[in-house]
């Protein structure tokens, strides 16, 4: 019985998937499959490209609800549900059937990244690194229409050695991926219980009061520019300008390895700092502060629908299969130190 149904795509878009996730990129009408290779249990890879006609036993697997393995499932998942229904005909598949061999991957303290888990396992198929640059090239609009303004695209008339390179690399990744989940444990009944939950959590995604969010954005460009005007007239310097800081303080005879968040607070705790050291230290302290790097995440991330998704990796920290954030870390936002009724009235009083 074929009861396992090994896949990797590849595509090119107008989205970018780092920037705004798999969710906005999957959703993107720019967003086309290149290849799709697959291998039924242990049978050769093959490989599938637009244009002919979709495997039919391909669809009549998903169809009847076996399973389907993949490295970051959620990425075939959504791309087949969103994109090859759309154009290709696919059937879609349920987040229930999915087996994520990078989830395995970080249950068996694997790197979460395939080439770096192949060489950990030692698999004799390795990752195909010069069909990674050939996808670089191709993966993205290479030029824009002239007259209609239209994205332009490679075709494998356009790029036919690059396209003939991630075709390649396309069938290497499901065979490396093979290797690889040959080495992991598979998840218990509850962990796939667990996975199936982090599924449901990620496609229903956060909501984002968007409005707050960039009225919240130009504050904190107002307060940067204001911070280093100070900061300029100080030392001459930005608070993004490390290096040259560390040299100033240097010459203030305050030497310090690094300027992290620990780093400050430990020398502002000194009460011998001259205090223009002391006001270009809480400068940069305040001016380099993660949560306001987190608006820029969240008007990334966020859907047509005003929420962000994709924002949690299960088994994400290997060492103990714990979460982890992925774009705008939900979990690890600044503790409150106000009140919730004076926070809601902070966010009211702003949008006016």
């Amino acid at each position: 019985v074929r009861d396992i149904l090994w896949l990797d795509y590849e595509a090119q878009s107008g989205c970018s998937l780092t920037d705004r996730g798999i969710h906005n990129y999957a959703a993107h009408p720019t967003t086309q499959l290149i290849s799709v290779a697959y291998a039924f249990n242990k049978e050769p890879t093959q490989l599938w490209t637009p244009g002919q006609p979709f495997p039919k036993d391909f669809n009549n697997h998903v169809r009847k609800g076996r399973r389907v393995a993949a490295w970051n499932a959620v990425t075939e998942r959504l791309l087949t549900n969103f994109v090859g229904k759309r154009l290709y005909g696919m059937v879609p598949m349920a987040i229930e059937q999915m087996m994520c061999c990078m989830v395995r991957a970080g249950h068996t303290a694997l790197p979460l990244a395939l080439e770096m888990a192949a060489r950990a396992v030692g698999a004799p198929i390795q990752k195909d690194m010069d069909g990674a640059k050939a996808l670089k090239i191709i993966m993205k609009p290479v030029s824009v229409d002239p007259i209609t303004g239209a994205m332009v695209f490679a075709t494998p008339e356009t790029h036919h050695r690059e396209f003939a390179a991630v075709y390649k690399y396309n069938m290497t990744d499901v065979d490396a991926m093979r290797e690889v989940t040959k080495h992991t444990r598979p998840l218990s009944r509850f962990e796939r219980k667990v996975y199936v939950i982090d599924q449901k959590i990620n496609d229903r995604g956060v909501e984002l009061d968007m409005v707050a969010v960039k009225i919240l954005k130009r504050l904190a460009k107002k307060e940067t520019i204001r911070l280093n005007d100070e900061m300029q007239a100080i030392c001459g310097l930005n608070h993004t300008q490390t290096q040259k800081l560390k040299a100033w303080l240097v010459l203030r005879g305050v030497k310090i390895a690094s300027l992290n968040k620990n780093a400050l607070a430990r020398l502002l705790a000194l009460p011998t700092l001259p205090k223009s050291v002391r006001r270009a230290l809480e400068i940069r302290q305040e001016a380099a502060k993660s949560s306001v790097a987190k608006l820029d995440a969240m008007i990334l991330r966020a859907g047509p629908d005003n929420r962000a998704r994709g924002c949690l990796q299960m088994g994400g920290a290997v060492s103990t299969f714990r979460w982890s954030g992925r774009a705008v870390q939900t979990q690890n936002l600044p503790r409150p130190v106000l009140t919730p009724y004076m926070i809601n009235s902070i966010l009211e009083w702003i949008k006016t």
